[in-house]
């Protein structure tokens, strides 16, 4: 599976929370690159996440662009699901903005790497020509500054560490 490290950073898209238009329109652009005119087919995980559910909204805009469906990857009941049918897959499923403890650590790591990496499988061994990881700024340690293309990686948390290692999983 060809995956472009970080594709989602700096003017390329970066997928925060403030950035809608700017998320979907980077979205829409990477879709169209790969699929034209034609009604695209995409499945969004992470049915019930505020990226997600964004996502679904802006696209909904172009009906006769797109068919959206989203999955919910809370249980395994994903693992069942038809990914063959879809021409993109948007993985923005995760854990995030949870107070990180000892406790919960594992967790991160289950959700970020595991599952990505599990749904990057699925989606190349099902014919997905496109699928689109989201990973973080937090794969760089940083919390002000400029990132750019020489930016070193030092994740500091569980949460960036864990992105991080689904990004080299996937790559």
């Amino acid at each position: 599976m060809q995956f472009r490290r970080r594709f989602f950073l700096h003017n390329d898209i970066v997928f925060s929370m403030s950035a809608l238009s700017r998320e979907g329109a980077m979205a829409e652009l990477c879709l169209n690159q790969l699929w034209g005119d034609r009604v695209k087919k995409v499945l969004i995980t992470g049915k019930d996440s505020y990226i997600g559910t964004s996502l679904e909204k802006w696209l909904s805009q172009w009906p006769d662009k797109y068919t959206v469906d989203t999955v919910d990857m809370t249980s395994d009941s994903w693992k069942e699901k038809d990914f063959s049918k879809y021409d993109v897959v948007f993985h923005v499923a995760g854990i995030a903005h949870r107070k990180e403890t000892k406790e919960n650590k594992d967790l991160y790591f289950k959700v970020n790497r595991d599952i990505a990496y599990e749904t990057a499988k699925k989606s190349k061994a099902e014919g997905i020509k496109q699928f689109i990881f989201l990973s973080s700024m937090s794969v760089y340690g940083i919390e002000t500054g400029t990132i750019d293309k020489s930016t070193p990686l030092r994740p500091k948390s569980a949460y960036g560490k864990s992105k991080l290692e689904a990004e080299n999983l996937i790559s």
